[in-house]
Parts: structure tokens; sequence; C-alpha cells
């Protein structure tokens, strides 16, 4: 079965269902609910999907990073 879930929407309310009824099954599950700010929302939730052997092609992001000209806080 699926077990890689990316939630759209605000309070992550599928995400915490996901991890209840799957527990200690393997997957991940990932909310994009603005809370943080999107592009942090967003990198948090490729980097999820990358540690848990997901395929990801990065270029994309990595060209709009340097396109937006974000500089990481000291």
């Amino acid at each position: 079965g699926v077990r890689a879930f990316l939630e759209l929407g605000p309070r992550a309310a599928c995400t915490g269902w996901i991890h209840e009824i799957l527990g200690e099954r393997p997957h991940v599950a990932v909310s994009l609910d603005g809370a943080r700010g999107s592009l942090a929302d967003a990198a948090e939730a490729l980097a999820a999907l990358a540690a848990a052997g997901h395929a990801l092609d990065t270029g994309w992001w990595n060209d709009r990073v340097r396109e937006l000209r974000i500089v990481a806080p000291a």
C-alpha cells in the first residue's frame, strides 16, 4: 500500500490521522500547512521524503532558491 503522504492544508489533521493509523509501520507523512512559511514547509517536506528513501529531482528547487537569492539566517 501507500506509505508516503503529502498533505496540503491547515492544521495537519490528515497527517496526524495517518500517524495514528499506521503507528509503527514504515511510512512518511508530511504536512504543508503554512505554519512556518511556504518555503520552510516545502524544504522540510522534500527533506522528509528524501530521508524516507524517495528519489527526488531537486534541480528545480535549487534553481528557484538561487533566483530568489535566499540567504540562510546567521
